[in-house]
């Protein structure tokens, strides 16, 4: 597991760069250097992260200085999407009865959350959580954390998903982010299993979602987890 010292802050300023496109970051070098990655012999400090996460990187930055780490996406930020059937909203559908239901009350979660990390209000006005830019950072923060040994970013990333995913809004344009999601965990791991149990228990509204049916007809992976946990829940 990664430690940041306090000694860390007062270390000398270092640079990044990050991504295929070598974007630029800042941070202090003890920081830097609690992540794996490679440095590079320049007259300036730098260290490059190979891994494509340019876009995402100020989050694990954020959450290497304080703990913690926030997502902002511009409220007027309008997603494109294939609407379900009838353009329905899914938060009104009947839910299947699994055998065991993860989303089943918000005191389930609150026993796993960590009281030191900051979980979103997802209120019918909350346009953080109905945004789909929201879960895939969790997803992809959560996928970097594990491969970098970011044990501790790794279970708020996860934390804020769960949560967020409990209270998520889900209408017709979020089910592209769900779909997108299973496309991110790749058919292994916590979120995978996540999704899955997520989109068994909506499957009465995916089923009529066209985005949802074509993503069924390239990973048959999905549809066989889906019918083996429906199965069970019998």
């Amino acid at each position: 597991m990664i430690q940041v010292r306090p000694d860390h802050f007062m270390s000398p300023l270092a640079y990044l760069e990050v991504g295929p496109n070598g974007k630029k970051f800042a941070a202090p070098s003890g920081i830097i250097q609690s992540l794996r990655c490679r440095y590079k012999s320049s007259p300036e400090i730098i260290y490059v992260v190979d891994v494509d996460v340019e876009d995402i990187f100020g989050h694990i930055l954020q959450y290497l200085h304080s703990g913690d780490y926030s997502v902002l996406v511009p409220a007027a930020d309008k997603s494109s999407h294939a609407a379900c059937e009838d353009g329905i909203d899914i938060a009104t559908q009947d839910l299947l009865p699994l055998k065991e239901n993860h989303f089943a009350s918000h005191e389930d979660i609150q026993v796993h959350s960590d009281n030191s990390i900051s979980l979103p209000h997802c209120g019918d006005g909350n346009y953080l959580c109905k945004h789909p830019k929201t879960l895939l950072v969790h997803a992809r923060l959560y996928d970097f954390a594990t491969r970098h040994g970011l044990d501790q970013l790794r279970n708020v990333s996860l934390n804020k998903l769960y949560w967020t995913l409990s209270e998520f809004p889900l209408d017709s344009e979020q089910a592209d982010a769900i779909v997108e999601l299973l496309r991110v965990a790749n058919g292994t791991g916590t979120i995978y299993t996540l999704m899955i149990h997520y989109v068994s228990l909506h499957l009465k509204t995916f089923i009529r979602c066209s985005s949802f049916i074509s993503f069924l007809e390239e990973d048959h992976r999905v549809s066989f987890h889906l019918f083996t946990l429906l199965c069970d829940s019998l």
